[in-house]
């Protein structure tokens, strides 16, 4: 599942949606855009993505998998920041 972010600088507020934030987002220079990918894409979820965005098609691959290592990348119009959600252990046992 993608869940996107839009963030405007201007009024310090946010948006949480799907992929109609991305006409916003493209309309608006003060705009930013944050895509979260939850679990695997869909081939529909990365064909978009590649329109919109034209990542790396490697950069598409490393988001969709579960244990990849944190990475920052600056892309031509665009940077791609990959990192997994932090886990706390709650209890520790010996």
């Amino acid at each position: 599942m993608s869940v996107f972010r839009l963030l405007d600088t201007g009024k310090s507020s946010a948006s949480t949606g799907g992929s109609e934030l991305i006409d916003a987002w493209q309309a608006q220079a003060d705009f930013l855009i944050w895509l979260d990918i939850d679990g695997e894409l869909t081939t529909a979820d990365s064909v978009q993505l590649q329109e919109q965005f034209r990542p790396l098609p490697r950069a598409l691959q490393d988001a969709a998998r579960n244990r990849h290592p944190p990475k920052f990348e600056r892309l031509d119009d665009h940077s791609l920041l990959l990192f997994t959600e932090a886990r706390v252990a709650t209890a520790w046992s010996h």
